[in-house]
């Protein structure tokens, strides 16, 4: 006996269901790139309580350069996370 073609009804389906299975893909794998990833929040405060305790702790005598340092750099990533 020789297979059985199928019919255009069903080559259509097919082809209808193959088409939605890619898009459903290809949505979500957008859609996962394009979610932003968590605040890091705990960071930014261990990293200003540093700042302060550096401060407090007589930096600004002793390594002045980089205190300096440390706050630009705390400054920059909180505009950075707030724009």
């Amino acid at each position: 006996m020789t297979p059985r073609r199928p019919t255009a009804p069903t080559n259509i389906l097919h082809r209808t269901l193959a088409s939605a299975g890619l898009l459903a893909v290809v949505t979500l794998g957008l859609g996962a790139c394009a979610t932003p990833p968590p605040p890091p929040n705990e960071q930014m405060a261990v990293s200003a309580a540093a700042i302060q305790n550096a401060s407090a702790a007589g930096a600004t005598e002793f390594a002045p350069a980089e205190l300096a340092l440390a706050r630009d750099k705390m400054a920059r990533a909180t505009r950075g996370r707030c724009g």
